[in-house]
Protein backbone atom coordinates (compact mmCIF):
# COMPACT_ATOMS: atom_id res chain seq x y z
CA UNK A 1 0.00 0.00 0.00
CA UNK A 2 1.13 3.51 -1.08
CA UNK A 3 0.05 7.13 -0.80
CA UNK A 4 0.91 7.28 -4.68
CA UNK A 5 1.01 4.03 -6.85
CA UNK A 6 1.73 3.77 -10.63
CA UNK A 7 2.98 1.03 -11.82
CA UNK A 8 4.80 0.37 -15.31
CA UNK A 9 6.99 -2.03 -16.32
CA UNK A 10 9.75 0.84 -17.95
CA UNK A 11 9.52 4.19 -16.34
CA UNK A 12 9.42 6.58 -19.44
CA UNK A 13 8.09 9.76 -17.40
CA UNK A 14 10.03 12.39 -15.37
CA UNK A 15 8.67 12.39 -12.01
CA UNK A 16 8.03 15.37 -10.18
CA UNK A 17 6.68 14.70 -7.21
CA UNK A 18 6.32 18.05 -5.23
CA UNK A 19 4.63 20.23 -2.80
CA UNK A 20 1.94 16.69 -1.61
CA UNK A 21 0.97 15.83 1.80
CA UNK A 22 1.23 12.07 1.62
CA UNK A 23 -0.32 10.97 5.36
CA UNK A 24 -0.57 6.80 6.09
CA UNK A 25 -2.75 6.97 8.96
CA UNK A 26 -3.89 3.28 9.48
CA UNK A 27 -1.72 0.76 11.17
CA UNK A 28 -1.64 -2.51 9.46
CA UNK A 29 0.48 -5.57 11.27
CA UNK A 30 2.44 -6.86 9.10
CA UNK A 31 2.90 -4.79 5.88
CA UNK A 32 4.97 -2.09 5.23
CA UNK A 33 3.10 1.13 4.29
CA UNK A 34 5.19 3.67 2.21
CA UNK A 35 4.49 7.19 1.85
CA UNK A 36 6.46 7.09 -1.21
CA UNK A 37 8.73 4.52 -2.90
CA UNK A 38 10.60 4.04 -6.45
CA UNK A 39 10.79 0.60 -7.97
CA UNK A 40 8.79 -1.31 -5.34
CA UNK A 41 9.39 -5.09 -5.94
CA UNK A 42 10.73 -4.02 -9.73
CA UNK A 43 12.70 -6.30 -11.60
CA UNK A 44 15.43 -5.11 -11.48
CA UNK A 45 15.09 -3.65 -8.02
CA UNK A 46 15.09 0.35 -8.69
CA UNK A 47 15.88 2.58 -11.78
CA UNK A 48 16.88 6.21 -11.35
CA UNK A 49 15.67 6.84 -14.67
CA UNK A 50 13.77 9.91 -15.06
CA UNK A 51 14.26 10.18 -10.75
CA UNK A 52 16.46 13.23 -10.99
CA UNK A 53 18.13 15.38 -8.28
CA UNK A 54 15.20 16.73 -6.33
CA UNK A 55 12.47 14.70 -8.37
CA UNK A 56 10.75 15.01 -5.17
CA UNK A 57 10.64 18.01 -2.70
CA UNK A 58 8.43 20.38 -0.20
CA UNK A 59 6.46 17.13 0.49
CA UNK A 60 5.12 16.16 3.75
CA UNK A 61 5.92 12.76 4.28
CA UNK A 62 4.27 11.13 7.14
CA UNK A 63 4.15 7.07 7.57
CA UNK A 64 5.65 4.41 9.79
CA UNK A 65 8.93 6.53 11.11
CA UNK A 66 11.15 3.10 9.35
CA UNK A 67 8.95 2.95 6.47
CA UNK A 68 8.78 6.86 4.78
CA UNK A 69 10.32 5.48 1.53
CA UNK A 70 11.35 2.78 -0.36
CA UNK A 71 14.73 2.96 -2.52
CA UNK A 72 15.61 -0.73 -2.73
CA UNK A 73 14.70 -0.93 0.78
CA UNK A 74 12.26 -0.11 3.98
CA UNK A 75 13.97 3.36 4.43
CA UNK A 76 13.36 6.17 7.23
CA UNK A 77 12.88 9.65 6.18
CA UNK A 78 17.01 10.70 6.14
CA UNK A 79 17.48 7.53 4.14
CA UNK A 80 14.86 8.41 1.90
CA UNK A 81 16.80 12.13 1.30
CA UNK A 82 20.16 10.37 0.80
CA UNK A 83 19.12 7.66 -0.98
CA UNK A 84 16.78 9.28 -3.56
CA UNK A 85 19.00 12.55 -3.48
CA UNK A 86 15.06 14.18 -3.74
CA UNK A 87 12.85 15.63 -0.84
CA UNK A 88 16.20 18.14 0.92
CA UNK A 89 13.20 20.50 1.76
CA UNK A 90 10.51 18.03 3.17
CA UNK A 91 9.12 17.15 6.63
CA UNK A 92 8.12 14.28 8.13
CA UNK A 93 6.45 13.40 11.25
CA UNK A 94 4.29 16.54 11.34
CA UNK A 95 1.01 17.09 12.26
CA UNK A 96 -1.60 18.31 9.36
CA UNK A 97 -4.59 20.24 10.52
CA UNK A 98 -7.03 19.05 8.38
CA UNK A 99 -10.58 20.90 8.63
CA UNK A 100 -12.54 17.43 9.64
CA UNK A 101 -10.97 13.91 8.39
CA UNK A 102 -14.31 12.09 9.73
CA UNK A 103 -16.29 13.77 6.82
CA UNK A 104 -13.48 13.94 4.25
CA UNK A 105 -12.70 17.62 4.50
CA UNK A 106 -9.17 17.29 3.94
CA UNK A 107 -8.02 21.09 3.39
CA UNK A 108 -5.83 22.24 5.82
CA UNK A 109 -6.77 24.38 8.58
CA UNK A 110 -3.68 26.79 9.73
CA UNK A 111 -6.26 28.90 11.17
CA UNK A 112 -6.90 29.30 15.14
CA UNK A 113 -10.83 29.31 16.25
CA UNK A 114 -10.26 32.54 17.64
CA UNK A 115 -8.47 34.07 14.69
CA UNK A 116 -9.66 37.71 14.71
CA UNK A 117 -9.34 40.21 12.03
Amino acid sequence: MRSIYITATANTVTVDVKNNIFKIAEVVVQVSIFAICNGFNATPPVSAVGWAANASNNNVLNANSTTIGHWTSALNFSDWQTNSVSDGSSISAVSVPFVNTAIGDLHVNFWSHTYRT
